[in-house]
């Protein structure tokens, strides 16, 4: 086994004071909990509480406050690391990850993110992610700011599956950055995915949005008035069109009037956009 590692790892060994066996090599692996940016963050309460499951399992686990900076979790990591309860390492690890992508997303966007930007985020996760992950992401009412932020990231490594696990995470900062109009492979955003190995996790990320933004490019909502049959319709029927398909279709029932059809028209609340009436006090227009 030692031959294999060799072969990748190009290992190096000390002897060292204070060892039982100073004839045995010492092998040294990255520890990234210490390799991640100064960090003025916290974890959040949804971090919190997967903190508490994961020390739920380690009978020997420290007592007191549960962790909440990046220095009290590297720690708690590497004394997990020490004592061999991997699951609580990867758990801080994980979170430790999620720290530093919530850093990166401020550092990037600057003051150009705001609370809006964030519910388009997760609204467009839920649709992109849609049948890959367990249920649509929900935050708590009332969170803005970091604290929403926070939240999605711890989120996203938490509900991200093992053989992928800081994809969705990678997914939320290009969303970020693409909010801002910013490139998703912005230098700081790239040294995030250098510490955190997920380099690939972002490329691909980058390519998923760019797929579906393109995609969405294509799509139209359609309304159409074609139910009226001498002035304003009783039923408004309403498309999706993907290109040249419809891809779902609905009829809305409304008062045959101007204020029923403005009424119940699901684009605006002040009625289609893609409609005029032909003349003041005129029937609708039926072109679309």
């Amino acid at each position: 086994m030692e031959g294999e590692l060799a072969v990748h790892q190009a290992p190096r060994a000390f002897d060292y004071y204070g060892g039982t066996d100073a004839a045995r090599s010492v092998w040294l692996g990255r520890n990234r909990s210490r390799s991640g940016p100064p960090s003025n963050g916290c974890l959040g309460p949804l971090g919190i509480e997967a903190l508490g499951r994961a020390l739920g399992d380690w009978p020997e686990a420290p007592t007191g406050p549960l962790p909440r900076t990046r220095q009290e979790l590297a720690a708690l990591a590497e004394r997990a690391a020490a004592a061999g309860i991997e699951w609580t390492r990867s758990a801080c690890t994980d979170l430790l990850v999620a720290l530093d992508a919530v850093t990166a997303v401020v550092e990037v966007t600057g003051a150009g993110l705001t609370t809006r930007h964030l519910h388009r985020m997760v609204n467009e996760f839920n649709r992109q992610w849609s049948g890959r992950t367990t249920g649509p992401v929900q935050p708590p009412a009332g969170l803005s700011d970091r604290a929403l932020l926070s939240h999605l990231l711890e989120d996203a490594v938490l509900r991200a599956p093992a053989a992928a696990p800081y994809s969705m995470l990678a997914w939320y900062l290009v969303a970020a950055a693409h909010a801002c109009g910013l490139e998703p492979h912005h230098e700081r955003i790239l040294r995030w995915a250098r510490v955190a190995g997920a380099e690939m996790a972002l490329n691909d990320a980058a390519a998923q949005y760019a797929e579906h933004t393109a995609r969405d490019a294509g799509r139209r909502l359609v309304i159409s008035l074609d139910a009226a049959l001498v002035d304003w319709p009783d039923v408004l029927s309403v498309c999706l069109r993907d290109s040249a398909d419809c891809v779902a279709h609905r009829n809305f029932d409304c008062r045959p009037d101007r204020a029923g059809v403005e009424g119940n028209c699901p684009k605006c609340s002040n009625g289609p956009r893609n409609w005029r009436p032909k003349q003041a006090g005129s029937g609708p227009s039926t072109s679309w």
